[in-house]
């Protein structure tokens, strides 16, 4: 018996997946409008994300500490609790298992490990405050919100799509870092 007539390969042209890729990439953009519900944590995120790094663009010398590092931490914690909050609302206050248990179970995972390990100084002050800063920790919890609140599925398109918001960000902010009026102590 051949496994290998088992298996079904999915190919796409590479135009085929770029768009794919811009699409998805509106819809998580998009995705607070489309899904009001959801601008009551995309907000605060999205606000703090850019005030906290115009303020590191500012006052350059200074870094993370291990406080803030814990506060990002425990932001995608809380995160990840209201995910399961929206699953239960969703499903009548009953645990239906599908995918998007799995996201909201590694948000809050994810969350009250780096928690536990800012609390206690547990990793590499250098890879702490890396991890814990706010671009990945704002943009994660933000891609799980879109993936619970709405239709979306993590699929390559979106995994891409993601991983394009992110370095689009990272490197939005490294330009304007350079053109922002340098603080007092910079």
């Amino acid at each position: 018996m051949s496994y290998v007539s088992s298996f079904h390969c999915i190919q796409t042209s590479p135009i085929k997946m770029i768009e794919q890729i811009l699409i998805k990439i509106k819809d998580i953009i998009l995705a607070p409008i489309t899904h009001p519900e959801m601008i009551w944590i995309s907000l605060p995120l999205l606000i703090s994300l850019v005030l906290i790094e115009l303020y590191f663009g500012k006052y350059s010398k200074e870094e993370l500490g291990w406080n803030s590092a814990l506060s990002n931490s425990m932001l995608l914690s809380f995160v990840g609790l209201d995910l399961f909050r929206k699953l239960f609302t969703i499903s009548g206050n009953k645990l239906v298992f599908c995918s998007k248990i799995l996201v909201a179970l590694g948000v809050t995972t994810v969350g009250f490990a780096f928690l536990y390990m800012n609390f206690y100084h547990k990793l590499p002050k250098k890879l702490a405050f890396t991890l814990n800063s706010v671009i990945p920790t704002n943009l994660t919890a933000y891609f799980a919100q879109v993936l619970v609140y709405t239709e979306q599925e993590l699929t390559l398109a979106a995994l891409i799509s993601f991983i394009t918001i992110y370095l689009g960000t990272w490197l939005f902010f490294s330009i304007v870092h350079i053109f922002e009026t340098k603080g007092y102590d910079s």
